[in-house]
């Protein structure tokens, strides 16, 4: 785990967005990968170089970075102390009640796809931060397979950080890393509850999703489970459309293929409008819009 050079534009792309870092909490404790020079650099564009050129840079730990973007209260969180964080907690059990609401950012920059518990450490992030706090999260989404447990899908957060659960998505991004380049491009993803259709695609690029959700309000998360929008949406509308089919539309179901009815489908969602994007592979454009990266 540790604050790339790429991490560390999100992380200033977040304080654009009006993030308060004042408290923050590391999952696991970040080592810092990026250079002070790449720092300083970050500092300057975002007017806030005078305050880089007091901090000790003389460190492994990515603490300077937040002290950097304002925090006065930084802690690590990690299930053993060999990296010496300073509160020792397993993710994969549920959080201490002296850790909830206690946050204005909790950030993920490597942890959770190591968790075999996700769900519960998830759970635990949301519980962390104070209402009007964030959740920041950098994880793999594509072509890192056996880095960690899992690579996750961008409706993952969408649909966990809804208002249901008292939050709402500010930003989310696909980073897609070119070796031997660096972070070449970054993508706002649609959601796909939004869009009424799956956000995919296919690269051969390692490629990172990038999360902002804001915490609106308290709302309790005993029980806690999400679903994905597409197969909701088809249980919360079955009985009524079953109730209510037309007799052409019952004709329709019975006389053509259902190869045939899937190729409509497609047609309809937008697969015919699939195009290779640079970096993506072939995705529907409309669900991915380039952004600069700092």
């Amino acid at each position: 785990m540790g604050l790339t050079t790429n991490c560390a534009k999100f992380l200033f792309y977040s304080l654009r967005q009006g993030v308060s870092f004042t408290e923050t909490i590391m999952l696991g404790r970040q080592d810092l990968y990026s250079s002070e020079k790449d720092i300083l650099g970050l500092s300057m564009k975002n007017g806030i170089a005078q305050v880089a050129e007091r901090i000790d840079w003389n460190q492994r730990y990515a603490e300077p970075v937040f002290e950097l973007l304002g925090a006065t209260k930084i802690d690590s969180l990690d299930y053993s102390d060999y990296e010496k964080a300073s509160i020792i907690h397993d993710l994969n059990f549920p959080l201490p009640s002296h850790l909830k609401n206690k946050y204005t950012v909790v950030f993920d920059g490597g942890t959770l796809e190591h968790v075999f518990n996700f769900p519960e450490a998830l759970k635990s992030c949301m519980e962390m931060i104070k209402p009007g706090g964030h959740f920041i999260s950098i994880t793999p989404a594509n072509n890192q397979c056996g880095h960690g447990f899992y690579q996750l899908s961008p409706e993952l957060f969408f649909s966990t950080f809804s208002k249901e659960r008292g939050f709402q998505v500010k930003a989310l991004l696909l980073a897609v890393d070119v070796p031997d380049q660096g972070i070449r491009e970054w993508y706002e993803v649609s959601d796909p509850k939004e869009v009424k259709s799956r956000v995919t695609l296919s690269n051969g690029f390692p490629t990172y999703i990038m999360v902002l959700a804001k915490k609106l309000e308290n709302i309790a998360l005993d029980n806690f489970t999400v679903y994905q929008s597409d197969y909701a949406a088809v249980w919360n509308t079955h009985e009524i459309a079953s109730s209510k089919m037309s007799y052409v539309a019952k004709i329709y179901k019975a006389i053509v293929p259902l190869f045939i009815r899937d190729s409509i489908y497609r047609l309809r969602k937008g697969s015919a409008k699939e195009k290779n994007v640079s970096g993506l592979g072939k995705v529907n454009p409309l669900f991915f819009k380039k952004i600069k990266e700092s």
